[in-house]
Formats: C-alpha cells, structure tokens, sequence
C-alpha cells in the first residue's frame, strides 16, 4: 500500500493540474470589432470590412468565419470633410465610391467605426506618395509547344532614399477566346503567395524577382489572346506589418509551431487600416 501512494498522489495532482488549464475556457474574453479597410488612390471604390473577433476558447466551426456586423457606422476622413460607407449585403462590405470622397496621395485619413452597442474603434493611415521606382517587367517565352504559353518573368525595381519603404509584387494573367474570358492573380488570390519587399531587408535599394509563370493554354482552333499584368504596390508601414504578419501565421506548421501575433493598428479594436499606391505594366499580346 505504502508502493501505491505515491503514484495515487501523481495522478491525483496531474488530474488537478488539467482542471486547471480546462478552466481557462471559462475566461470572459470580452469581444471586440475587427476592421479590415485598405485604401489607394487608383482604387474606384473603398471597401471595409466589420467582424466580431472570436476568443480563442469559444470558437465554434471553421476559425475563418466570423460575425460579420451589418449595423455599424463606418466614416472616414481627412481631418476637414468626411464620409460613410454604406453597408453591402450581397458582398457583406461596406461601400464608398471614390466619387464621394477622393484619395489622395500623401495625406493621411482617419477611419472611425461604432455600433448601437457602444462599441467604437479608430486607426489611421498616411497614403505613399508618387516616386519613381523605375519599375521594368521583361518577359522571355519559355514555351516547348505551339499551345503552351510560358515564360520567365523578370521583374525589377530601383528604391529611392529616404524613410523606410515597403513593397507588394503581385501579378495577374487573362486569356480571352471565343470560349472563355478568365482572369486569374496567381499571387493575390492567397495571402501567402504575394511577394513581400523592405528596404530594411534590401541592399542598395535594388530589388529583382524573378519567376517562371504558365499564362495559360492556346486554343488550336480559335483565336486566345493573353495579357499580363504585373502591378508593384507601395504599401504604408501598417498594411506591410498586417500583411507579412499574416502570411507568417497561414504558413506555420502546425500546432508545434511558434504563434504569430497578426499585427493591428487600430485603437481599442482589431484589424489594420492601410493604405498603398500601386503602379502597373500591362502586356497584352503574349
């Protein structure tokens, strides 16, 4: 009996010690708005996106579905004159067009979101202003058949001095025929797919990315056009850190793996507001 007790004392203790940690979930996590709002000056309309956050302890079905709130108050402004967004249900966003409040480059613009509840969160944003980057995309045909379109893309870009900037390369093919008009962003349609740049990272401010692509097929019996367009986007320092510190967190392995804190700026809520300005090469015979 005297053998026994010790090892009766260790499960007694180890079943403590898990009750413990089981009634963590029993913590009031209290819940808070999320805010997703990126702005340009190219962009023909805004789009803002209000959730509830979802406590780690409490979260039920896929951990990408989130309370979307349909009633909130969304206003942005440039510190003179302000405007609302008007909530969207068919795409759950809500909606300004650029006709009613203009972006502009080099300002910086506030965005305020509150509910009936009393919930109310805000964040900031200054908008990159025009510089050139001498952005260059050539473009080598790699094809081995007549209906294979493939080439290596060499896309390059000189930084200029300054503060601290930060970049998004992202890219996206069309093929039109008589049987298909399709559009496809090979690096924007996944978060972790779009390629991410710092001048902190980057010597002498010169940057190059490189990558073989397949911009699609070619009909043998209709006429297919193929585009490209290859778009570098100077992203502010809050869409930088938001976006990389998401990207960082899809593409952990698992539940071994160290947590990413995804980043936010937005005061007394969750979520990033952020702004870019982008600049574009388009080829449309490939």
């Amino acid at each position: 009996m005297k053998k026994l007790f010790p090892i009766l004392f260790l499960l007694l203790a180890t079943t403590a010690c898990r009750e413990t940690v089981i009634s963590t979930a029993n913590i009031n996590i209290p819940v808070k708005l999320v805010v997703g709002c990126f702005i340009s000056p190219q962009d023909d309309t805004l789009y803002a996106t209000v959730t509830l956050s979802k406590p780690l302890y409490k979260r039920n079905g896929n951990q990408f579905d989130f309370e979307t709130v349909t009633n909130a108050t969304v206003q942005i402004s440039d510190g003179s004159t302000s405007a609302t967004f008007t909530y969207n249900s068919d795409l759950g966003r809500y909606l300004l067009p650029r006709a009613t409040f203009n972006i502009q480059s080099g300002r910086t613009y506030q965005l305020e979101v509150s509910t009936p509840d009393g919930k109310r969160i805000k964040a900031s944003t200054t908008v990159p202003a025009p510089q050139n980057f001498n952005f260059t995309l050539q473009l080598t045909n790699t094809s081995t058949s007549p209906d294979d379109s493939r080439y290596l893309m060499d896309a390059r870009w000189q930084g200029v001095p300054g503060p601290e900037r930060n970049y998004r390369f992202i890219y996206g093919i069309r093929t039109v025929s008589s049987f298909d008009d399709y559009e496809y962003w090979p690096t924007a349609d996944e978060w972790n797919a779009s390629q991410y740049f710092s001048d902190l990272t980057q010597e002498n401010r010169n940057y190059r990315f490189r990558e073989t692509i397949y911009a699609g097929w070619r009909n043998p019996f209709d006429s297919t056009q193929i585009s490209l367009t290859a778009v570098l986007q100077e992203l502010d320092i809050h869409s930088y850190r938001y976006f990389t510190s998401l990207a960082a967190q899809l593409t952990t392995g698992g539940g071994f793996s160290e947590p990413v804190v995804i980043y936010s700026n937005v005061e007394d809520g969750l979520g990033c507001f952020g702004s870019h300005y982008q600049y574009k090469i388009q080829r449309d015979s490939l």
